[in-house]
Formats: C-alpha cells, structure tokens, sequence
C-alpha cells in the first residue's frame, strides 16, 4: 500500500483519457488535498468525487458549508 509522500503513477493511456484535477477542501479548518478525476456539489453541505487514480467514489458530508476549490491540473 502507498502512503502520500510515494507518487503514483498511472498508465500513459489512462493518463492520456483522463482528465486529472486537484481538488481542495476543508473541514473544521483542516486542509485536505485530492486528485480527482470526477466532481459532484450534491448540495452546500456535500461532495462527491472520484479519484484520479483508483476511480473510487468519495462522499463528503458535513454540518455546515463545505469550501472547496478545484484546479485543472497538466
């Protein structure tokens, strides 16, 4: 299994199909930092999204307002 300092790597072909962007969000003031490929607001209170390299589905929910801020990355 992969902690987060190893990078991942991805087939050049996936690579070549896939559009690849940096989802940021936070939660109680805490920084949490995503690739995804696929992103969903379902409302101001959830999120989901895919990420970039496994295509596993996430759902967010919180009590209150979730920021969050999305960058196209090359």
């Amino acid at each position: 299994m992969q902690n987060k300092d190893t990078p991942k790597k991805l087939n050049w072909l996936l690579r070549l199909f896939r559009k690849r962007v940096r989802l940021t969000y936070w939660i109680n003031n805490k920084e949490h930092v995503e690739d995804i490929c696929w992103f969903q607001e379902k409302d101001k209170n959830c999120i989901i999204f895919k990420d970039y390299y496994t295509k596993l589905t996430t759902v967010v929910k919180h009590h209150v307002p979730i920021n969050y801020k999305l960058e196209q990355q090359k």
